[in-house]
C-alpha cells in the first residue's frame, strides 16, 4: 500500500507541474497578446501568429491540465441519483464512473498519438505564415492525453480493488464530493493564506 500511495503522490505532484506549466503558457500568450494590441494601436503593426499560437496553447493547456483535475476530483458529475442509492449501488456507481472516464481518457489518448504519429511521417507544418512544425503542438498535446489516460487507469483500477476491500475509503476518494467538504476545504486554504500572510507580516 506504501508503494500504491507513493506513486500515485509522485502522479499527483507531476500532473500539478503540467498545470503549472499550462498556467504559465496562458500567462505568456496573454502577455503576447497585449503586446500585439498595443502594437496595433500605437505602433501600427502587428504580431504575427498569436492567433495561432492561442489556439496551439489552448489545445495543449486543455490536455496537460486533465490529469491534474482528475486527482483534484475536479471533473463535473450528475450525482442526483448516486446520492439516492443504498452503499453498495453507490461505490458500484462511483466506480464505472472512473472507468467509463479511464476508456475515454485512453480513445482520446490513442487517437493523439496516431495523430501525431502521422505528422511526424509527413514532416507536416502548418499552412500559415509561422509554418509551424505540427509536430510541436500536437507533441505537447500527445503527452498531455497520455498522461491523463495513463492516470485515469490507475485509477479505475486502483477503484475496482477498492470495491473488493475498502468501500469506506472507496467512497471518501472516489465518491460524490459533499458540500460540507467542500466548504471545510475553503475554510482551511482560507486558514492557511491568512496565516501565511500573518507570518509575512510579523517578519
Amino acid at each position: 500500500m506504501k508503494a500504491v500511495a507513493l506513486l500515485f503522490s509522485v502522479l499527483r505532484h507531476l500532473s500539478t507541474a503540467l498545470a503549472l506549466a499550462a498556467g504559465l503558457a496562458v500567462f505568456i500568450l496573454a502577455f503576447l497578446i497585449a503586446i500585439d494590441v498595443l502594437a496595433r494601436r500605437f505602433a501600427g503593426f502587428s504580431l504575427q501568429g498569436t492567433d495561432e499560437i492561442g489556439g496551439y496553447v489552448l489545445a495543449a493547456l486543455a490536455s496537460l491540465g486533465f490529469a491534474y483535475v482528475l486527482f483534484e476530483r475536479g471533473f463535473t458529475r450528475i450525482d442526483l441519483l448516486v446520492r439516492k442509492l443504498p452503499p453498495l449501488g453507490a461505490a458500484i456507481a462511483n466506480v464505472l464512473a472512473y472507468v467509463s472516464l479511464a476508456a475515454v481518457a485512453v480513445f482520446f489518448a490513442h487517437r493523439a498519438l496516431l495523430a501525431y504519429r502521422d505528422t511526424l511521417h509527413f514532416n507536416a507544418y502548418a499552412n500559415t505564415p509561422l509554418q509551424t512544425p505540427m509536430w510541436i503542438p500536437q507533441g505537447f498535446w500527445a503527452v498531455g492525453m497520455s498522461f491523463f489516460a495513463a492516470c485515469a487507469v490507475l485509477y479505475a483500477i486502483r477503484a475496482v480493488v477498492l470495491l473488493f476491500i475498502d468501500r469506506e475509503r472507496l467512497d471518501a476518494e472516489y465518491g460524490v464530493v459533499q458540500i460540507a467538504d467542500e466548504v471545510a476545504e475553503i475554510a482551511d486554504v482560507s486558514i492557511k493564506a491568512n496565516a501565511r500572510a500573518a507570518g509575512e507580516n510579523a517578519k
